[in-house]
């Protein structure tokens, strides 16, 4: 085994560059450090997830946020509005589990190719994207989260509807929430 200091000293030698080597070159941001980087658009990227891994990510969301368990219904109607927003988790892009867009706030987003209309949230991993969903439903959507244990999906739209989270019929939402 190597005393620490010499292995210190090593590695410090090794550090510096040598007298023959080109600089180095910059580094390509990866878009999991773009998104951390201060805002602005980012590479939009698929990022999938089976419908347990989905379940488990927001079930862990929803109980930071809440600072309790879910109930059964809240998680139930919270997870099949990711379904219907995400199809299922096969059409999220950059762990938005919501399919929520972007105003004014600088935060990193993306274009899906097939909608260059909308600027979406980005988020690098998908408890960061699952926590930041259940916040925004939570606070922005309050009356619709009001209801999440109601059941009752014509509610739940509804009060979606209201507050301008979908721009489809209410009755193809709640259909939606139900399947």
């Amino acid at each position: 085994m190597f005393p620490i200091d010499l292995l210190q000293t090593f590695t410090k030698k090794l550090a510096r560059p040598f007298p023959w080597s080109r600089p180095a070159q910059p580094v390509a941001l990866t878009p999991s450090a773009a998104l951390l980087a201060s805002g602005g658009q980012v590479p939009a990227k698929r990022t999938t997830l089976n419908r347990t891994q989905a379940k488990a990510a927001l079930k862990t969301a929803m109980t930071s946020v809440l600072g309790r368990a879910p109930t059964l219904a809240e998680l139930k109607m919270l997870v099949a509005q990711s379904d219907l927003e995400t199809r299922g988790w096969a059409a999220m892009w950059n762990w938005n589990f919501g399919n929520l867009v972007v105003g004014s706030t600088g935060a990193p987003w993306f274009m899906i190719p097939s909608d260059t209309t909308h600027k979406y949230h980005a988020f690098p991993t998908a408890a960061e994207g699952a926590t930041y969903w259940v916040k925004r439903m939570q606070k922005r959507f309050s009356d619709a989260w009001a209801l999440l244990d109601s059941e009752d999906t014509l509610a739940v739209a509804q009060a979606l509807k209201d507050q301008h989270y979908y721009e489809a019929a209410v009755e193809d939402y709640a259909s939606g929430l139900a399947a």
